[in-house]
């Protein structure tokens, strides 16, 4: 069921921009937790361990406690995938106009874009993290890929404090190491 989600449309001369390579940056994160999920649903579809006495091996997938762990982290990628989605849409069918003067256009698509950045990447940091707890000692092992995933991602983390000096508060610097 993520077959549906593809790669966004590659940059041209003429639609190439810093803030298109933070929307292609977005969705590579939702990218790679779609990634990480998959390796976390096949793992719990095929894995069976116990059951009731005297019946068949349960899949883990079919145990509550897994599916609160997974059904949340696959519901979350859908709505940020097309919540990407929609930005992206109305990136692409506005770039004949997006800065020109007084857009008010590019206020809203650079807020947009800074809003989901720390959420996709706490998203993504979290949800490869519990997919390797999810699979055990095979989550922590480079077969998993789940390893990798995470170091790649970790360089993404944002942090929503804002240090560096506003343009409306040119006379006092913001930034910790003035202080």
């Amino acid at each position: 069921f993520f077959l549906m989600i593809r790669r966004p449309p590659r940059s041209t001369q003429s639609r190439s921009s810093a803030a298109s390579d933070v929307y292609k940056r977005q969705v590579g994160m939702l990218f790679t937790l779609r990634n990480a999920l998959t390796i976390g649903v096949r793992f719990s579809a095929v894995r069976r361990q116990f059951g009731p006495p005297n019946e068949a091996e349960q899949s883990l997938l079919e145990y509550p406690q897994v599916q609160q762990r997974l059904i949340p982290y696959v519901a979350n990628l859908f709505v940020h995938w097309f919540g990407a989605q929609a930005i992206g849409q109305l990136w692409y069918s506005n770039q004949g106009i997006l800065f020109e003067n007084k857009n008010p256009l590019l206020t809203e698509v650079h807020a947009l874009l800074s809003m989901i950045k720390p959420i996709n990447s706490w998203l993504t940091q979290s949800g490869i993290q519990e997919m390797r707890q999810l699979l055990g000692g095979l989550g922590y092992s480079s077969f998993s890929k789940l390893g990798q995933y995470l170091s790649d991602n970790d360089i993404q983390q944002t942090c929503l404090l804002y240090t560096s000096p506003s343009p409306r508060d040119r006379q006092k610097s913001r930034m910790p190491s003035s202080a």
